[in-house]
C-alpha cells in the first residue's frame, strides 16, 4: 500500500463514501494543467491530521483510462462506477481499482453523475443532452427522459443525480434552471424546488 498525499495543487470537485468508509474523490489539477485523476482515501485517517493515500485508479490502460471523471458511486462491496465525461460512459472498477467494464457509450454524450436504486438500476444525467438515462444493473439501456427546457421534467444541463431509498425517488440537479427535480424510478415527474 502506498502512503502519502496527492499533489497539493489538486482541488476537490466531487466525492462519495462507500459503506466501509473509503472516500472516492474526483480531483482536478489547477486550470493550467488539464488533467484529472480519481483517488480513494481511508475514511478514518481522513478525519485525523494525516491522510493515508490508498491507491489511484483509472490509468492502467487505454480501455480503463478515465477522461474527465465527474462523479463516482460505490456499493457495499467497494465497487465503484465513475461518470466518465471524456469517454462518454460509466466505467466500473473493483474495490482495488481494477477496471471491470463500461456501459452507455452508445447513448451518453456527457455523463455528469451516476446513482443506483435499490434494485441496482443506474440513473445517469447527461449534461449536454439534457436527459437522464436509466440502465439495468447490467448496464443495458432501459429508457431516458427529459429534454431541453424549463418545464416540469425538462432540464437545462442536469449536473448530478442521487437516489433516495426512503421514498424511492431520483433527485436531479438541474443546474442552469437553478433547481432540483425529483422523479419516481420510471422517470415520472414528482416535484421540484429551487
Amino acid at each position: 500500500m502506498k502512503t502519502g498525499t496527492p499533489d497539493t495543487t489538486l482541488q476537490e470537485v466531487n466525492h462519495t463514501w462507500d459503506a466501509i468508509g473509503n472516500l472516492t474523490k474526483r480531483e482536478d489539477l489547477l486550470p493550467a494543467q488539464a488533467e484529472t485523476e480519481t483517488f480513494a482515501y481511508d475514511f478514518l485517517d481522513r478525519l485525523t491530521s494525516e491522510t493515508n493515500f490508498l491507491f489511484k485508479f483509472g490509468d492502467s490502460g487505454p480501455s480503463s483510462t478515465v477522461s474527465t471523471p465527474w462523479h463516482a458511486e460505490t456499493n457495499s462491496s467497494g465497487n465503484t462506477w465513475v461518470a466518465d465525461w471524456g469517454n462518454y460512459r460509466i466505467g466500473e472498477y473493483t474495490s482495488t481499482g481494477q477496471f471491470v467494464g463500461s456501459f452507455g457509450q452508445d447513448k451518453l454524450g456527457s455523463p455528469t453523475g451516476v446513482t443506483r436504486d435499490a434494485a441496482g438500476n443506474f440513473f445517469v444525467p447527461d449534461f449536454w443532452n439534457d436527459r437522464v438515462y436509466q440502465f439495468t444493473r447490467y448496464g443495458n439501456y432501459v429508457q431516458d427522459w427529459g429534454g431541453q427546457g424549463s418545464g416540469d421534467g425538462q432540464f437545462s444541463h442536469p449536473a448530478d443525480v442521487v437516489y433516495n431509498s426512503t421514498n424511492n425517488y431520483v433527485y436531479v440537479v438541474d443546474q442552469y434552471n437553478h433547481r432540483v427535480q425529483y422523479f419516481d424510478t420510471w422517470g415520472t415527474f414528482v416535484g421540484k424546488w429551487g
